[in-house]
């Protein structure tokens, strides 16, 4: 019976399920570099080349030999010859060729500090999803804490908890939702919260910027030496912790799940280019069907690496069904979106697709880590089918992700001369159907990173 992915984050995991679940989480190019180094350290895994035919299979032949109690090699091994895995490569291509080796990305860098630091199982997944919805500048700002805790049905308390955890991460900075946080976190990182440096961030910022530092030094009543000191503290931090060494390398994306059109539906598919075709070496079988002479030292080596490749070869197979039952769900669930685009998005949360699939949300939340798809609307990190939902007058809940498209579309759209507000587009987003208050219409627009109407005017 082969493990189920349902499971308790309160449970202990056992070593093969906790093994199962990184293979779950993998992304495909770290798939790929995973089997190769399992093909070079077990030598009773071997890949089958395609232009090669399948051997046939061999005739059975009656041997007269004497019964080794100790160890049937021959059960033994025939137990897993059979077991292989055939990766599926309808019509994807190789997006790795030409793309240079990049040194470990920011993401990576921090997703080990969360893994070093949680406190929790639930709290590295809340984390992990933070890490994976910041900006190139290291900025969360496409989510806020309310749509997290809505995507992954937790509480908003434990989002924040988990968000205090990313912003004590190194770069110093990361995790901030606008600028003065960021400046906000460095200074408090390095000791100096309550300064001087941390009252001109936070009562002056827009003086520091426009060097209206007579302005600071009179409400601060500080001299002018004491100021220029704690300015020149304030220009050493950096503005985007992203950036930098981290954000030099060019970011490379391959799709690891594939949906492409039919004649009347939309097909699933994972992009299994370069993943080997494994098996069990049938080589091995010739030299160790031999029942005499063989040492406890060879029996138990054989076990372990037999065991390993099985291990490996079922637990592909289990990652591809899971990822596919999912990747379906979301497929039909979110077919208007694939016809129509990101204005067309349903709401969609972990709890949503692990009730209907009857799996946990840890599960869900491993399948989508760090995996993009390619669809007929582009290419997306996974996540991006994961927010809370607005109300709405039509007969379903609305995606907040569809209605942030639709106020950048607007405002795209918009006469330059006579730029919308942030209460007329809510007006117009309300006659569209939509329940979206002004206020709610500036806190999408500032997460677009799109200026007020006021400063959009053209002359």
């Amino acid at each position: 019976m082969e493990p189920e992915l349902r499971l308790d984050l309160r449970l202990q995991l056992s070593p093969q399920l906790i093994e199962l679940l990184k293979l779950l989480q993998l992304p495909r190019l770290e798939l790929e570099q995973l089997i190769r180094l399992e093909l070079q350290q077990n030598p009773l895994l071997e890949e089958v080349e395609e232009e090669l035919e399948e051997d046939q299979p061999e005739e059975e032949t009656a041997e007269d030999s004497e019964p080794e109690d100790e160890f049937e090699w021959a059960e033994f091994l025939q137990d897993g010859l059979d077991s292989a895995y055939k990766p599926d490569r309808r019509k994807t291509e190789d997006f790795t060729q030409q793309i240079p080796e990049v040194p470990a990305s920011l993401r990576d860098h921090l997703i080990t500090q969360v893994h070093l630091k949680a406190e929790s199982n639930e709290q590295m997944l809340i984390g992990e999803y933070i890490v994976d919805s910041l900006d190139d500048d290291g900025y969360l700002r496409s989510v806020n804490v309310e749509e997290i805790a809505t995507a992954l049905s937790v509480e908003v308390e434990k989002v924040e908890d988990a968000l205090a955890l990313v912003q004590s991460l190194d770069p110093p900075g990361v995790g901030a939702r606008e600028l003065k946080e960021c400046l906000l976190i460095q200074l408090r990182n390095s000791g100096k919260d309550g300064g001087l440096e941390v009252k001109i961030v936070e009562g002056h910022l827009n003086d520091l910027k426009n060097k209206r530092y007579q302005a600071i030094a009179r409400s601060l009543r500080v001299n002018e030496k004491v100021l220029q000191k704690a300015i020149g503290v304030i220009s050493a931090l950096q503005p985007r912790p992203g950036s930098g060494a981290w954000g030099s390398a060019v970011r490379y994306v391959t799709p690891d799940v594939m949906i492409e059109r039919t004649e009347d539906e939309f097909r699933v598919f994972l992009n299994e280019t370069n993943i080997p075709h494994l098996r069990i070496s049938r080589s091995y079988k010739e030299v160790l069907s031999g029942r005499r002479g063989r040492s406890k030292k060879e029996r138990e080596f054989v076990r372990k690496r037999l065991a390993s490749a099985r291990f490996l070869i079922n637990g592909l197979d289990e990652r591809r069904r899971t990822i596919m039952k999912v990747m379906s769900f979301i497929c039909e669930t979110q077919n208007d979106f694939l016809e129509r685009g990101v204005t067309s998005l349903k709401p969609m949360t972990l709890r949503t697709v692990a009730d209907a699939l009857g799996i946990h949300e840890s599960t869900v939340s491993r399948v989508i880590r760090g995996k993009y798809i390619q669809t007929p609307q582009g290419v997306f990190n996974l996540k991006f089918f994961f927010s809370g939902a607005v109300k709405s007058y039509r007969t379903e809940e609305v995606s907040s992700r569809s209605v942030r498209a639709r106020i950048g579309e607007l405002i795209k759209n918009e006469d330059k001369k006579k730029p919308l507000s942030d209460k007329r587009i809510s007006e117009v987003l309300q006659s569209e159907g939509f329940e979206v208050a002004r206020r709610t219409v500036g806190k999408y627009r500032d997460e677009l990173r799109i200026l007020p109407s006021k400063m959009r005017r053209e002359p």
